[in-house]
């Protein structure tokens, strides 16, 4: 038994690096479908790591597909694939399963219509809490949750400046090595746009956030002050400038700029709203 077992590991292995790969080229179907097969007979962590992977598969499937079928099949693969995540959780909680049962759980909500995506926000809001209480430096759960923020209307608990914060705290994740993940800069760079603050009013407000940092005790509410605690004497990876010396629209521009050269250079279609 522990001959076979370990035997099949290393096929399974190279299963989840072939879903893995057709999924960051696009081929969401074909990932899919290499998960499926995967799926048969497969148990424990290994089960765990393969229901995640199905649930972002159908998840980016749908939103492929999205125009092109009717409402009601898209609403059905968004819960399919937030049940195959919470399968996934069933065996052994990750991160990665939270992040892909909240963002169909979220997807969900955006394809049936306002109301119903509000009602569901303290779900997906919870799943990415998770998400970080396991890996505090999971930036697509960050970026995720600077998204909810900078979309909900005030009134409702949304925020422009704290979503520029959990942006500042998606992009701090990244560690230098590997691909840059242009959609964390990407959505700071449309997010600063909109908060539209001058050098002097962002620079005068980071001694209050630094203090509100410091003395919140509640971790996704703690970051929200996150940029109190950024380094802006510092330049950032896309300018040389010190922060101090940027409005917000110059900060965005200026990420713009950069992430187009890092797409250029990929030799990738640009996908920005830019306002250059």
């Amino acid at each position: 038994t522990i001959l076979v077992l370990a035997l099949a590991l290393p096929a399974f292995a190279g299963n989840t690096e072939e879903a893995d790969r057709l999924w960051s080229e696009g081929y969401f179907e074909e990932s899919l479908n290499v998960v499926d097969a995967a799926l048969d007979g497969a148990t424990g962590d290994l089960r765990a790591e393969l229901l995640w992977r199905r649930s972002r598969a159908i998840h980016d499937l749908a939103g492929q597909l999205k125009r092109s079928q009717d409402k009601q099949v898209t609403l059905e693969m968004y819960e399919e694939g937030r049940q195959a995540a919470t399968e996934s959780l069933e065996i052994r909680s990750s991160a990665w399963a939270y992040y892909w049962r909240a963002t169909n759980i979220g997807s969900w909500g955006d394809t049936k219509g306002i109301l119903s995506s509000l009602d569901r926000l303290p779900d997906m809001k919870a799943d990415l809490a998770e998400a970080l209480a396991i890996d505090p430096d999971h930036g697509d759960s960050w970026s995720v949750l600077a998204i909810i923020d900078a979309s909900v209307p005030g009134a409702l608990g949304g925020s422009m400046d704290d979503a520029v914060s959990l942006d500042r705290r998606a992009v701090a994740c990244w560690n230098g090595r590997g691909d840059i993940p242009l959609e964390w800069f990407k959505e700071l760079s449309k997010h600063l746009y909109n908060r539209d603050f001058d050098a002097n009013k962002r620079y005068r407000k980071l001694p209050g956030k630094e203090k509100k940092f410091n003395r919140t005790d509640e971790f996704v509410e703690q970051h929200k002050s996150y940029e109190g605690v950024v380094d802006f004497d510092a330049p950032a990876i896309y300018t040389d400038r010190p922060l101090s010396e940027l409005s917000d629209r110059e900060e965005s521009r200026l990420l713009l700029e950069w992430l187009i050269e890092q797409l250029e250079a990929k030799g990738e279609i640009l996908g920005l709203e830019t306002r250059l």
